[in-house]
């Protein structure tokens, strides 16, 4: 059976979900992807040649990136994520107005109905959007704690350390440090340099805190020296970014314990430690080497 190593959909959803969870309740294109599709084909006699081609491009495309393999020597599955489909969006962008226009004329209730349960489904989509860009708040939410506590270090795995610098301006935040070690020097944005160049090594410093970005940690994006860290420091734990819930599920709540499947952002925490001579034993100083 297929598996997307990406997303670990596996077994018979992997089969059905371009045409399932793709073409018909898409989160990225609602029914967009549906209604270009058969109204294209209603439509295909009004087309441009070039029109024609586009449109058959798209599909192909779609259907390559679905069931497509990496390689053509064995099925290796291709990742399935939105930003491959910039060529699909385009085509949607430029032949749906004119495809559905002919629908328009042909039958003008169909598309009035076509229209709106496509927004109702972008909407619906809005309501029960998951997980996917989350860890990223909760890096930003982290980073505001650290700002309003600039008398304590905490120590952070690198990749939320990456999202702190991506938003304070490509600026390591100051009093915010990683555990020294592989992940450091071949993750650390600072350090995505040529070869060569000098590696930054976080100092050794007093610390005070660990901030959890439990997004990205429930993913496994924690580095193996970062998790030695905290079971080596497990302190007092308070919660400084929220968990939160899906919009759809919200009401919920009121007559049900929450649900893994209500979940949109497990949040963050800070664990209280107590002193260290630093976040990594076996950095020296604040310089730079290779």
């Amino acid at each position: 059976m297929g598996y997307d190593p990406d997303t670990g959909i596996g077994g018979i959803r992997f089969f059905l979900w371009p045409v399932v969870e793709n073409l018909i309740v898409s989160k990225s294109f609602g029914l967009y992807l549906l209604i270009l599709l058969v109204s294209g084909i209603a439509a295909w006699k009004t087309l441009a040649k070039e029109q024609r081609i586009l449109f058959a491009t798209v599909f192909l495309t779609w259907a390559w990136l679905g069931y497509g393999s990496q390689v053509p020597w064995a099925y290796k599955p291709l990742y399935r994520q939105i930003h491959y489909y910039g060529f699909v969006v385009f085509g949607v962008s430029a032949l749906l107005p004119a495809a559905l226009a002919y629908v328009f004329v042909i039958r003008r209730k169909l598309a009035y109905g076509a229209v709106v349960a496509a927004v109702a489904v972008h909407l619906a989509s809005f309501t029960v959007g998951g997980h996917w860009g989350q860890d990223m708040k909760v890096s930003r939410e982290l980073l505001r704690y650290a700002r309003e506590h600039q008398d304590q270090v905490f120590v952070t795995e690198v990749s939320t350390m990456n999202d702190m610098y991506a938003v304070s301006g490509f600026r390591l935040p100051e009093n915010v440090v990683c555990v020294n070690g592989p992940a450091v020097e071949r993750h650390l944005r600072v350090n995505k340099e040529p070869s060569g160049t000098l590696k930054f090594r976080f100092p050794e410093r007093p610390v005070d805190g660990v901030l959890l970005n439990l997004e990205k940690l429930s993913r496994g994006r924690g580095e193996a020296e970062f998790v030695r860290y905290l079971d080596e420091h497990q302190g007092e734990h308070t919660r400084v970014a929220p968990v939160r819930y899906r919009l759809a599920c919200r009401p919920l709540l009121a007559f049900i314990e929450p649900r893994d499947f209500m979940v949109k952002s497990l949040g963050g925490e800070v664990v209280r430690v107590a002193k260290t001579p630093g976040a990594s034993p076996e950095t020296h100083s604040q310089n730079q080497e290779k």
